[in-house]
C-alpha cells in the first residue's frame, strides 16, 4: 500500500519535523502546506525538503473558519497528481497530529480494509453544534475576505432580517471532523466536484468552517456513501478540556496506546507536555 500524507501546518515546526520523520517510509509520500502567513527558519526549511516530502510552493493564507482551509487541502491533493504519484490512500493531518501506530501496522490495516474510507460524519441539523449547524450554511459568511468577527456581525444582521441563502438542490447536508483517511477513488471523485462552477463547491465558499462539512456532503450524497466508515481513526478529545480540542497530556497515554481503534491522535503541544509524544515515539519504535 502507498499513502499520501497531506499535512496542514502553521506553527510548532519542530513537532512537524518529528511527525515527518516518524512517517518517513518508502511507501509514504508527504505533502506539506505551510500557512502563507508563517515565516520558517531557513535551516528548518532545508530539513523539510527530504525525499518523499513535497512542500507546496504557492501556499494560501489560512483564516480559521474560512474556505481557505478547503483551498489548501485541494492544493495538497492536486500536488499528488501533478507529481505523478499513485497512492492507495490519502490521510489528512495537521502539524500537531502524531501517529499512535507504526507504519507497518498502518499499512496492514488499510490493506485488510482496502476500498473502505474513514471519515466521521453526521447529517445536519446536528444537536451538538451551535444552532444545530444550520447557521453555518443558511447564512452567508465572508471570512476570508473580511475576517471572522466582521463576518459574524454581517450574519447576525442577515439572521435578524430573515435573509437566508438558497440551498443548492436536493441534497442532504453533512458535517464531521476535518481529518480523514480516504481511498483514492473517493479523492478522485472529490477532485471532480471541487471545481469552480460546481454548485456544491461554490455554495461552501460562503459557509462557516466548510472543512468540517464539504467533503462529508460530497461523498455522502454520492455512490461512495456505502464505503464510508463513520470513524476517522483519530483520538480527539472535545469533552475533557481545558482546551477544545484538548491538548493531550501524559495522562492520556494509556487511552492512546491500548485501543486499536486509533491510528492517529491530536492535539499535541510540546510547550504544554512534551513527555507524551516522547513516550508514544518509544512505544511505536518498540512495536516496529
Amino acid at each position: 500500500m502507498k499513502f499520501a500524507y497531506l499535512i496542514l501546518a502553521h506553527h510548532k515546526f519542530n513537532q512537524l519535523l518529528d511527525l515527518i520523520n516518524i512517517m518517513t517510509s518508502p511507501d509514504n509520500f508527504i505533502f506539506l502546506h505551510i500557512d502563507k502567513k508563517m515565516n520558517i527558519d531557513p535551516l528548518l526549511k532545508e530539513e523539510l525538503f527530504k525525499s518523499n516530502v513535497f512542500v507546496c510552493d504557492d501556499p494560501v493564507a489560512i483564516s480559521w473558519g474560512g474556505f481557505s482551509q478547503i483551498i489548501a487541502t485541494m492544493k495538497l491533493i492536486s500536488m499528488v497528481y501533478k507529481n505523478g504519484i499513485e497512492v492507495d490512500y490519502f490521510h489528512l493531518l495537521s502539524g500537531q497530529d502524531f501517529p499512535v501506530k507504526n507504519n507497518s501496522y498502518i499499512n496492514s490495516f488499510f490493506k485488510e480494509n482496502e476500498g473502505l474510507s474513514y471519515m466521521g460524519f453526521f447529517s445536519l441539523p446536528y444537536d451538538n453544534w451551535t444552532h444545530k449547524g444550520m447557521s453555518r450554511i443558511l447564512l452567508e459568511w465572508n471570512i476570508d475576505d473580511i475576517g471572522y468577527y466582521k463576518s459574524y456581525k454581517d450574519v447576525f444582521l442577515q439572521n435578524s432580517m430573515g435573509l437566508y441563502r438558497n440551498l443548492p438542490g436536493k441534497i442532504v447536508f453533512y458535517g464531521g471532523s476535518q481529518w480523514w483517511s480516504l481511498h483514492r477513488q473517493c479523492v478522485e471523485y472529490i477532485r471532480e466536484v471541487c471545481i469552480d462552477g460546481n454548485p456544491i463547491y461554490d455554495f461552501y465558499k460562503k459557509s462557516l468552517i466548510p472543512d468540517e462539512m464539504l467533503f462529508q456532503t460530497i461523498l455522502l450524497n454520492s455512490e461512495f456513501r456505502n464505503v464510508i466508515v463513520n470513524d476517522n481513526l483519530r483520538y480527539i478529545d472535545f469533552v475533557s478540556g481545558p482546551e477544545y480540542p484538548k491538548i493531550l497530556r501524559l495522562e492520556d497515554y494509556n487511552k492512546l496506546t491500548s485501543d486499536n481503534k486509533y491510528i492517529f491522535a491530536r492535539k499535541f503541544d510540546d510547550s504544554v507536555d512534551h513527555r507524551l509524544r516522547d513516550m508514544i515515539f518509544t512505544f511505536i519504535k518498540c512495536k516496529s
